[in-house]
Order: C-alpha cells, then structure tokens, then sequence
C-alpha cells in the first residue's frame, strides 16, 4: 500500500472513531455540565485549566521527539523508546506532585485545591498514554489507539451515568477520570510491547540527546501555555464561577476541534520527518501543501457553522444554561480554525529542528497575550479571553508558518481556497435558510432540535460540494494510486 493510501486510510479510520469517541465524550460532558451547573462546571474547570499548565509541561514534546528520534534512527527504535518512556515517567511524577503544591498558595476555594490534588494522577496517566501512541503512529496502525480510545470513552460514560445516578459529586467524576485514563493506557501498554518491545533504560548518551531536543520545546510550551491557558487561570481568579464554567464549556468544544489537526499532523509526522531526513525536498513540499489544503478544507466552515448554530449547539450540548456562551464559541471557533494553521506551522517546526526560533516567537506571544489578559478579563471577562485568544492563534500561525517556509523553502499556495469558499458558501445558505424554521420539530413522541438537521445537512451539503469541485483527492483512494500524499 502507498504512502498516500496508508495515510489516507488511517485518517479516515481515525475519523471515523474520533467522530464515535467524540460523540461518547460529548454526551458525558453534557451530561457533567447539566449536573454541575455553569457554578459546579467553573470549579471543574478551574481545576482543568491549572492542572493542564502542569500536564503540558511534563509534556516536553516527548512524542514529537520519540517520533523524530525513532524515524532517523530505525535500528535502535526499542532503545530510544525506552529511554524515552523511562524519561517521561520521572519527569512527569516530578511536574505533577508539584503542581497541587503551587495551587496552596493560589486564592482558589478548598473545593478546588482539593480537586487540583485528586486529578493530578489522571493528568500523569494522560500524559504515558499520548506517548504509547508513537508507536503506533510511526508504523500507520492508528486503529489500536482509536480502539482503547473507544474503550475508556464507553467507560467515562457508563461511570457517569452511575455517578450521577447515585449523586456522589464532583469527585466521583474526578476519579472516574482517572480510572478511565488507566484503562486506555493500559491497552496501549500491552498493544505496543508487540510491536516496539521496551523496558526502563537509562542511557546516558540517549538522555543528553532527548534533553537537548527538548528542552527548547518545553521552554516554548511554557510560553506557549501562557496565552493558550492562562485566559482561563485569569478569569476563575477574577470573575464568577458561573462565567468561569461558561467560558470553559465553549473551550471544551473547541479542544475537541483543536484535537482533529493534531490527530491528522501525529498520523503524517513521521512521513515529513522521513523526507526531511531524506533531503527530499520535492516531497516534503508536497506534503506540505497536501497538508495545507487539508487544513483549509476543514478549518474553512467552522467559522460559518459557528456563526449560525453557536447558541443551538451550546443549548444542545451543555444544557439552555449555557446557551449564553454561544457568542463565546463563535469567537473561539475563529480561534480554532487558526489554530489547524498553527498545528501544522508548529508540528513541521519540530521537523525541521527550528524550535530555538520558534521559542522567542512563542514568548513575544506570551507578553503580549499575558498583559491583554490581565488587562482586560478583570474588566471585560469572558468576551476579552475570547478576542485574545483569537489574536494570539492568528500571530502563531502567521510566525510558525513565517518561519517554517523560509527554512525550508516551500511555500504552500491557497490554491483551492476559491473551490472551498463556494462549498462554504453553499453550506452557509443552507444554514441561513434553517435559521428561520422553529427551534424544534416535533417527530411523533419527541421533540428534536432544529441545530441537530442544520449540522447533518450543513455536513452533507459541504461535503458533496466539496466532492463535486474535486476538492476530495479521489486519486489517493485507488488502488495503484503511488505516493500520491
């Protein structure tokens, strides 16, 4: 099979559980958001937002590195990924038994410092299970991590239902968590000793190697973290729980946007790696507008579906208490189309060594962001994270793709951005017109929400336009179609 076939296959299989894994988490969430209340859901999210500054950083970009590490050096792939793992354990236990420690001295309610300390352990399981998936990202069998995705997602809900079932609080959710963190990374544990055999290592030559990788993109992340999650620390400490939890229950559906990129960018990582390695430029260029269009194609309707059914969906998915964070999720949809640009930018900066530059952009950002926040969230609350967060997404898609294109000497083209722009705009009319029609229909016995027609129709529209202008590669799904990727 080819490199584009494989590529396309596994993206379409990761799709394909990602849309059923996320439906699952959706369902949970809502469910967490209406037995919480936008007051309860502030504190989760107060909890969330300062553990994830922790997780993040105990991240280290490992499995960026893993997959560069095990791409340029195919021979000694069990080693460096034991290395790696026995790495990422110590750093990672470090990082985050620290972390409930920090938030002592933050003006968080008990409830919160309490939570803080009790989901710490689900933020390090969290962070074992994004590495057991290079593995198989490197080989293109993203299917075994999709399944223990699956997996833990049929877990969450299930242990949702009984938790709420039986009205044992927030920290029953907090260890429901955690338990199904443990059972996904579990199966990807098993999974990956037959095909990466490992064990802990020391070596010291590898480590000095992984530290010196490294720490540019732990001190980038930092920055990096500063814009992207200090909005949501600022505003629990100045404004409302209530305001709090509206605004996180816009992120979450945001996050889950944010993770498509990342999820398509880990499945084609090792294949620019390769070229780059390789000094082929002519397919990495390739890749790289391939990969540019991708993102287009999909960042491109958010926006316009966001304009049009943001309140519906907030309503829908987190209950009519928050329906008022619908004008939060339009802003931050704008920010999330940016930030398929900027996963890109961010992922081929790996590649091609260049997170030393990349560093000064991401703490220019983080000034700037940092002092806007403290500015105006005080004052203007949720809507000013929003803009800024908005702002800060666009600066980091214009320095990251600034920087990667001037290394590398590829320049991607919009050259599908009129096709695209006429499948949006059919979609969009679409959505017009479904705007004026009730906010339900009544189908025998139950009364179904307008916004879940709008978002099928919306998709199916997109999608034909989109097939019908060649916008779909239909090349890459032949059989003898090469590397066509």
């Amino acid at each position: 099979m080819s490199d584009a076939r494989k590529i396309i296959h596994n993206t379409l299989i990761q799709s394909v559980a990602k849309v059923i894994n996320t439906l699952l988490a959706v369902i949970a969430f809502g469910m967490m958001t209406r037995y919480l209340g936008t007051s309860g859901f502030g504190a989760f999210t107060a909890i969330t937002a300062f553990l994830q500054f922790a997780g993040i950083i105990a991240d280290m970009g490992l499995s960026l590195i893993a997959i560069q590490m095990m791409t340029e050096q195919k021979d000694d792939k069990s080693a460096i990924f034991s290395n790696i793992i026995t790495f990422r354990i110590l750093t990672a236990a470090l990082i985050l038994s620290i972390a409930p420690l920090i938030s002592l001295f933050f003006p968080y309610p008990p409830l919160v410092k309490i939570g803080i300390a009790a989901m710490s352990a689900s933020y390090f399981f969290s962070s074992l299970t994004q590495l057991f998936t290079v593995p198989f990202q490197i080989q293109l069998r993203m299917h075994l991590p999709s399944f223990a995705d699956l997996i833990s997602r049929v877990a969450l809900l299930g242990g949702t239902i009984l938790c709420i079932w039986f009205n044992i609080g927030i920290f029953s959710l907090i260890a429901l968590i955690t338990f199904t963190n443990i059972v996904q990374l579990g199966f990807l544990w098993w999974w990956s000793r037959t095909t990466t055999p490992f064990s802990f290592r020391y070596n010291i030559a590898i480590w000095k190697n992984i530290f010196h990788r490294s720490w540019p993109i732990a001190l980038s992340i930092i920055f990096n973290l500063v814009y992207l999650r200090a909005d949501t620390i600022i505003l629990s400490l100045t404004r409302s729980a209530t305001e709090t939890g509206l605004y996180g229950a816009a992120y979450r559906i945001i996050d889950v946007l944010a993770s498509f990129p990342i999820m398509f960018m880990g499945i084609t990582l090792s294949r620019f790696a390769d070229a780059w390695e390789q000094k082929d430029q002519e397919r990495f260029g390739r890749y790289f507008q391939k990969s540019f269009d991708a993102m287009l194609l999909v960042a491109t309707p958010l926006i316009v579906g966001a304009w049009f059914c943001a309140d519906d969906i907030m309503a829908l998915i987190a209950g009519e208490d928050f329906r008022a964070a619908g004008i939060t999720l339009r802003i931050l949809t704008g920010a999330a189309s940016f930030v398929f640009f900027g996963s890109l930018f961010g992922h081929l900066i790996n590649v091609i060594n260049r997170q030393r530059v990349m560093m000064w952009g991401y703490a220019g950002i983080a000034i700037i962001g940092l002092t806007g926040y403290w500015v105006l969230i005080p004052r203007f609350g949720a809507l000013a994270a929003s803009w800024m967060t908005l702002g800060t997404e666009v600066l980091i898609a214009i320095i990251g793709g600034t920087i990667v294109m001037r290394t590398t000497k590829a320049f991607p083209l919009p050259r599908t951005a009129p096709k695209v722009l006429l499948a949006t705009l059919c979609m969009g009319l679409f959505l017009w017109g479904m705007s004026f029609l009730p906010s339900s229909i009544i189908l025998g016995a139950l009364s179904v929400p307008i916004v879940l027609f709008s978002l099928c129709g919306a998709t199916i529209i997109y999608g034909g336009a989109c097939w019908s202008l060649g916008l779909i590669p239909k090349e890459v799904l032949r059989r003898n179609s090469g590397d066509n990727y």
